[in-house]
């Protein structure tokens, strides 16, 4: 399948956009370096938690 012309563009500003917020995320909320996470459904919470050993 032939994608248009504007999609690599589009694609690599993308990306780009993606890594500079995972990043940000990253930086600011120490995402990826929690040691466990719970997902709350009924306030639709997502909270982390860093365990004791």
């Amino acid at each position: 399948m032939k994608h248009p012309d504007w999609y690599p563009a589009w694609r690599d500003e993308a990306f780009d956009q993606l890594n500079e917020k995972n990043g940000r995320l990253q930086e600011e909320f120490r995402l990826g370096s929690w040691s466990r996470y719970d997902y709350d459904l009924t306030t639709g919470k997502l909270l982390f938690w860093q365990t004791v050993s």
